[in-house]
């Protein structure tokens, strides 16, 4: 009987006050994210102790789909990725299935977390970016979850909280807020035009706008069990086909809730609805009054008379 023998992925630490004679081991860290990944091979794990870390994070080493390259912090949001002068974590071009795990991300001069195809980023806090949040640019099979993506962006037309295209992206579990333009833009751009994208479960509130959905004729993606609270647009769709169910589409005084655009189909129901905006099903509950106990304060919970109940 012949056995495949697959090589298991090793984990090495890093500290701030590591050194590059220590073994790399938890109490004998590497210095740097860096000189761990020089000595690392695809499918390892680094593990970032508490910490400052004022340099960027350049990854190369990309994993498989069954064991990706992770880069973690071992306490949540107590491992910090500061001031780059660049992008705060960047997943070079080509570099598939790494994962990035409960960091911090402050400051970064462009984005905060920008990756590749096959990546997941989960549980980290990237804010204060001065271009988007998180950015991945005709991608497959990119995995935003459980993020919380704040106070991105400079530039109020082009700077969003997350940014991407692709095919068979999930964004789920996010709360995305405070970021310059959108709080997430899905882009066409060919040949991995966003298509078979999935965004549910998100909390999108106090961007310039919360979510558009660009993409090509005859491609699909999905919008569901999300609550996106904008003072202008809400939900866009330009070009191709969108399906909106479930979710809880609000905002005092909003431009639109349902924004349709260059041949954009929206296929919509089973949404909650501001009175002002235009109801798309024949069970969409359009209201005046939501029910969420404080929005002003983010406090987006359902009160027991909420008719999104």
């Amino acid at each position: 009987i012949c056995q495949t023998l697959v090589a298991q992925p090793v984990e090495y630490f890093v500290s701030p006050s590591g050194n590059p004679t220590n073994s790399g081991s938890a109490t004998s860290p590497w210095p740097s994210v860096g000189f761990a990944l020089a000595n690392a091979t695809g499918g390892d794990l680094i593990t970032l102790l508490p910490g400052t870390y004022a340099e960027p994070v350049v990854v190369e080493l990309s994993g498989t789909a069954g064991q990706p390259t992770v880069i973690r912090s071992q306490r949540k949001w107590e491992a910090i990725i500061l001031g780059s002068p660049t992008h705060g974590i960047y997943v070079a071009d080509g570099v598939t299935n790494v994962v990035i795990d409960g960091l911090q991300v402050v400051s970064a001069a462009i984005d905060g977390v920008k990756v590749g195809s096959y990546a997941t980023v989960r549980n980290c806090w990237i804010h204060h970016s001065g271009r988007q949040g998180v950015s991945a640019h005709r991608t497959r099979g990119t995995m935003l979850e459980r993020n919380l993506i704040e106070h991105n962006g400079t530039d109020p037309v082009f700077d969003h909280g997350i940014y991407l295209s692709g095919t068979n992206a999930i964004v789920r579990g996010n709360v995305i807020r405070w970021n310059q333009r959108y709080g997430c833009q899905f882009y066409a751009d060919a040949p991995a035009s966003t298509a078979e994208c999935q965004f549910y479960n998100n909390l999108v509130y106090g961007n310039r706008n919360a979510l558009t959905v660009w993409s090509a004729a005859g491609q699909t993606n999905y919008v569901f069990n999300n609550t996106l609270w904008s003072d202008r647009y809400v939900l866009g769709g330009n070009g191709g086909i969108l399906c909106a169910s479930n979710n809880i589409l609000l905002g005092p005084g909003v431009r639109r809730i349902f924004n349709a655009e260059n041949g954009a189909e929206i296929r919509a129901d089973y949404n909650l609805i501001s009175a002002t905006g235009r109801r798309h099903g024949p069970h969409d509950v359009m209201v005046v009054q939501s029910g969420l106990v404080n929005p002003d304060r983010g406090l987006f919970w359902l009160r027991a008379d909420s008719p999104a109940r």
